[in-house]
């Protein structure tokens, strides 16, 4: 999936331009913005990549749930839907105006 290299790179390249504007604006010298955006890169980087692992399993599951439920209505669709004279009609039993 996408989702855990994505992010990774997401994640990792968002790091490397705060950090990279955050030694600009303190007036850093450019090897020291360098590293430490690289560094910043990194563990960004690999922060996103376990996040989007997390997300791709939660979305792997929810998945496989809703395809187990599916599968169920369908096994048993007279249990799900009532007889037609079981169904109950909003129009018989009321003879009030609907107020507007």
């Amino acid at each position: 999936m996408m989702a855990p290299r994505s992010s990774a790179a997401a994640l990792g390249l968002l790091a490397f331009s705060v950090s990279v504007l955050a030694g600009l604006w303190a007036r850093n010298p450019v090897a020291a913005i360098l590293a430490r955006a690289i560094w910043a890169m990194i563990v960004f980087a690999f922060i996103g990549l376990l996040a989007g692992w997390a997300v791709s399993i939660v979305l792997a599951e929810h998945a496989a749930e809703k395809e187990k439920a599916l599968r169920t209505s369908e096994d048993s669709p007279a249990e799900a839907d009532p007889a037609p004279d079981q169904q109950k009609s909003y129009t018989e039993d009321s003879a009030e105006p609907m107020g507007t």
